[in-house]
């Protein structure tokens, strides 16, 4: 935006600001003539258009383009993080859907287990052992869900997209 500026004002001003000097002259003929002393202005109003604002045209045209070469390249970028947020959500999604399948299993066993230890078809050991598979299944749960927030809050934030 502020190179637009920049580049209509180079083609409002096509020509060279007009220049308005002063000096003070003093000459003589011979060593033997007095000295002439004069003050003169002088003033000079450019008509040329094309030689004079040609550099900076091109040094407009070049801001212009190389702003649009930076604002296609953050473009990019943020595309490309966003897209890769979104995969990371979608990960999450799928293990945390995945987790939920297996701590599903390990409560069913840990129940199964249960009932067989209060029947006497297993021992301690088995029962035990299924508890700790249901409790490792419960926290891999938890840290599937807080995995996945953590990705939806990466993707709201490159979103820009505010917490309520």
């Amino acid at each position: 935006a502020a190179s637009d500026v920049y580049k209509r004002q180079v083609r409002a001003l096509r020509r060279d600001n007009p220049t308005l000097s002063i000096y003070a002259k003093r000459d003589r003929g011979t060593d033997s003539d007095p000295f002439n002393n004069s003050i003169g202005v002088g003033v000079s109003v450019p008509f040329g258009t094309k030689s004079s604002s040609a550099p900076r045209l091109a040094e407009a045209n070049a801001a212009v383009v190389d702003v649009i070469a930076e604002e296609a390249e953050r473009e990019r970028k943020h595309e490309q993080e966003t897209r890769q947020a979104e995969l990371t959500v979608e990960a999450a999604r799928k293990a945390l859907h995945i987790a939920g399948q297996q701590n599903k299993l390990a409560q069913n066993r840990l129940r199964i287990s249960r009932r067989a230890f209060e029947l006497g078809e297993s021992d301690l050991f088995l029962l035990i052992r299924a508890r700790e598979q249901a409790d490792i299944q419960a926290r891999a749960v938890k840290r599937s869900q807080l995995e996945l927030y953590l990705s939806q809050a990466r993707l709201n934030h490159i979103l820009g997209a505010m917490p309520l």
